[in-house]
């Protein structure tokens, strides 16, 4: 109810200043004697007139206030209640004045905010910005804005937009404040995608360079491996191709975090074994090396009873080597790994977490993605996004907890694997060992060509192309059993050229050679009989997908009726 003792005392004032007026124009009763009676009856008259007219007027004042009081009233609710957060900056940098949305939004008290410097609530990182901003706002009259962090009462955070504008004829300055939290959030999606969509470009044009390089050093040391008996140079050879499968591997990796949708094979596993033998092979790196700096880590393990999980060996001894090592790295002067997992509703669960250094809102925030790195001198930022990729794959999930100074809490969850997502197996498959044909290799690859052609020579033989147009010029109805095709050939696409020579030849077998990772619902490969991805990994797998292709070739040639005409 608004106050009205201020008014109540104004009239008051008021009568008594009119008395006191009076009392100076008080007619004396020699005058009143010599009015005629007409001269007081309009006397009467016009005091009574006069009498409506002020009240009539205190009227209308009582009607102003009331509206003046209501329309405070409004302004005050409005003021209060908007969905912008109002503050007035003192000289100082004090809050003098807040609206209840802008305490809200800081989560405090207005009686416990008025007074408080509007820098506390700014975050660390952002003090800069909110000081060159004050500078400018009382700089001159012309509003300024600008955006920056600001803290709650809980310490969390939230993007803001701040518009500001001098008091005139004052230091203080008067700042709007919105939260723009949903709309950063929506632009850092858009600058993910469009991140994500410029390193898939790119990683998708490295990959398939590195994986035609990495034929030329795997494919010859395999090559090599069969026919040396040297017990050193068969463990060098060993060591090389190893290498190029971890190389691999990493291009794998790097194709995978930014292609998350794209699926990836999958088996039973083992998650307590896999837990157990990554221990094993970094025992190295988290007791060795961790001795030898005098720093105690002690690694704890509660590896229960769980159901057989979804995925593929090397990328989950991938992911659990790489969350183990981060661990490791968040404890410089030493702490507690642990390592649990339990079984789940559809899966089973594991939780990794250590007593280390923690990460900020902010850090984990973006720590699953791609080349984010907190490391300065190594690692590519490729570790956690390409598990995050890996588990979303599997069906699965990955999320971490962390608080500076606390520790992180990774938690992985793998659903348990069922059989019907298992491939058929054809048992007792016939021997094609000793299958021969004619074979076309087209391959802009001069190391890829001569690499194939000393492979399959042996057995086969084999003539190449260059490029679509040659290897077109080259074929024939019934001359090749089988053409092994790159898809991005020069002059003419590779599927361009299956397409163009089974129209020539229905009869021919052709396979698909490439370092380009296709997904599996990709049209080109429906020019195709089979595909072999680049770098080559397995020579029996090679050889005996070729002797298998010409074989049953070989026998539908023959299983076709000859044309009567």
């Amino acid at each position: 109810m608004p106050d009205t003792s201020g008014t109540k005392h104004s009239l008051q004032e008021l009568r008594r200043q009119a008395e006191k007026r009076l009392k100076w124009q008080v007619v004396n009763e020699q005058q009143l004697a010599e009015m005629t009676p007409n001269t007081i009856r309009h006397m009467m008259h016009e005091l009574q007139t006069h009498q409506i007219e002020l009240e009539m007027q205190n009227e209308t004042l009582r009607q102003t206030q009331d509206a003046l009081v209501s329309t405070r009233d409004q302004f005050v609710e409005l003021y209060d209640f908007s969905p912008v957060g109002y503050f007035t900056i003192g000289e100082r940098g004090q809050i003098t004045g807040a609206n209840l949305t802008g305490c809200a939004l800081l989560s405090v008290e207005r009686s416990s905010l008025l007074g408080r410097s509007f820098s506390d609530f700014v975050f660390a990182d952002d003090q800069d910005i909110f000081y060159l901003h004050s500078k400018e706002v009382r700089a001159d009259a012309a509003r300024k804005t600008c955006e920056l962090r600001l803290k709650k009462a809980d310490t969390s955070y939230f993007y803001s937009r701040l518009e500001s504008q001098a008091v005139v004829g004052d230091a203080s300055f008067r700042v709007a404040v919105s939260d723009i939290s949903a709309s950063k959030e929506l632009e850092h999606k858009l600058v993910h995608l469009e991140r994500l969509n410029a390193i898939g470009e790119l990683a998708a044009g490295v990959s398939h360079n590195l994986n035609n390089m990495l034929s030329g050093v795997i494919l010859p040391a395999q090559m090599l491996l069969d026919q040396i008996d040297d017990p050193l140079q068969h463990d060098l050879l060993e060591d090389i191709i190893e290498s190029g499968r971890r190389m691999t591997s990493l291009v794998r990796q790097v194709h995978h975090s930014v292609h998350q949708n794209e699926p990836i094979f999958t088996e039973p596993l083992d998650l307590n074994s896999a837990i157990a033998n990554t221990l094993k092979m970094s025992r190295s790196r988290w007791q060795d090396q961790a001795e030898q700096q005098g720093i105690a880590l002690d690694i704890q393990t509660d590896l229960q009873t769980i159901p057989r999980i979804q995925g593929a060996k090397a990328e989950l001894e991938s992911i659990l080597l790489n969350l183990l090592l981060n661990a490791v790295d968040a404890l410089p002067n030493g702490g507690t790994i642990a390592l649990q997992t339990r079984a789940v509703e559809g899966g089973a669960e594991l939780t990794l977490s250590d007593t280390g250094t923690g990460m900020e809102p902010e850090i984990q925030r973006r720590i699953f993605e791609p080349f984010f790195t907190t490391k300065k001198t190594v690692g590519t930022g490729l570790g956690l996004s390409t598990a995050h990729a890996t588990m979303q794959n599997w069906q699965g999930r990955i999320s971490v907890e962390s608080a500076p100074g606390v520790g992180s809490k990774f938690t992985l969850y793998f659903p348990s694997f069922s059989a019907d997502i298992l491939e058929t197996i054809i048992e007792d498959e016939p021997d094609y060992h000793a299958v021969t044909g004619r074979l076309l290799i087209v391959d802009d690859s001069e190391l890829i060509i001569s690499m194939l052609s000393r492979f399959l020579a042996s057995q086969h033989q084999v003539e190449v192309a260059h490029d679509g147009v040659e290897a077109l010029d080259k074929f024939a109805k019934g001359r090749y059993d089988l053409v092994l095709l790159d898809l991005g050939l020069p002059k003419m696409t590779g599927d361009k050229v299956a397409q163009a020579m089974r129209q020539i030849d229905p009869q021919v077998a052709l396979g698909l050679i490439t370092g380009w990772t296709l997904k599996a619902d990709d049209e080109r490969l429906t020019h195709f009989d089979f595909y072999l991805q680049k770098p080559f990994g397995d020579l029996n797998l090679i050889s005996h997908t070729i002797n298998r292709t010409i074989a049953l070739r070989q026998q539908k040639k023959v299983d076709t009726p000859l044309n009567p005409h």
